[in-house]
């Protein structure tokens, strides 16, 4: 997720890197992502107690917490567990424990993007709006990696241009979209994001994630 003559060819340069910037911010989001260390085998008590908690998760948030913490305790790699905890923490609005969680979270999977995404809101929501928009190039890097295995990957194109409309650049998020559909018109998940970028203020356009 700004003498006359000089200060008109500063201008210009300002607006020239800013086209450029929206020309590349897909293909070349301008971070590279560390190399995706081999996955352990996680404890099963840790896997049961984290699924427990995720049932929870909007009915009981503090039995979840509590079981996100022990899956936590047995397991101090388990990436998920961290992931849900920065989740349940943005509910809770603690944005600064939410940001430590899902950075915990992909510097054990740093090439999730997911992860990067829910940092970035939550470092948007605790007021360090240049952190988020950094954490938010990572998660273009990471659709971008995703999309390298198929590039034809309909959900992840979309996710990336959430992603897109979330750092600024309407448009380009809008002919990402507008991409997907020509392919399959029908496709509703690619229509209902179009109708939500529409109708999302741009002023705040963190609030199209629904984590609020």
């Amino acid at each position: 997720m700004k003498n006359i003559g000089l200060l008109f060819g500063i201008i210009m340069l300002v607006v020239a890197a800013g086209c450029r910037e929206r020309n590349t911010v897909l293909s070349d989001p301008g971070v590279s992502l560390p190399e995706e260390p081999e996955m352990p085998v996680f404890a099963v008590e840790a896997v049961a107690l984290n699924d427990e908690a995720v049932e929870l998760l909007g009915r009981d948030s503090e039995r979840a917490m509590t079981l996100l913490d022990q899956a936590i305790a047995q397991q101090p790699n388990y990436h998920l567990a961290y992931a849900n905890k920065g989740t349940l923490l943005i509910e809770k609005k603690q944005y600064h424990e939410a940001a430590r969680c899902f950075e915990k979270a992909a510097s054990l999977r740093p090439r999730c993007a997911e992860y990067y995404v829910g940092l970035a809101f939550a470092l948007a929501r605790s007021g360090n709006l240049e952190g988020a928009r950094r954490w938010s190039r990572y998660a273009i890097a990471a659709y971008n990696l995703r999309l390298q295995t198929d590039r034809k990957d309909s959900f992840t194109r979309l996710n990336r241009a959430l992603v897109v409309f979330i750092l600024g650049y309407k448009d380009l998020a809008l002919q990402e979209i507008e991409a997907v559909l020509h392919e399959d018109p029908d496709f509703g998940p690619a229509q209902g994001l179009r109708a939500e970028i529409e109708s999302t203020d741009e002023s705040d356009p963190w609030t199209i994630l629904g984590l609020d």
